[in-house]
């Protein structure tokens, strides 16, 4: 069954709506936003990112594909 992240992703921030670059892909999360110029993508992807020990990602760095 494929999981969220390997569907086709939004082509809108899911906050302010603006065109989204997939390199802002929160793959964890499976929610998109367009930039770090984005303010409220930035305060809810600190909120919901968080790494597999439970510590938040530092919220100056976009979580991208390796």
């Amino acid at each position: 069954m494929p999981s969220d992240h390997d569907q086709i992703p939004a082509t809108r921030c899911a906050f302010c709506r603006e065109p989204v670059d997939i390199e802002t892909c929160l793959r964890d999360h499976a929610f998109f936003y367009c930039s770090p110029n984005c303010k409220l993508g930035r305060e809810r992807a600190y909120d919901k990112y968080v790494d597999p020990l439970g510590r938040h990602s530092n919220p100056d760095r976009i979580a991208t594909h390796d």
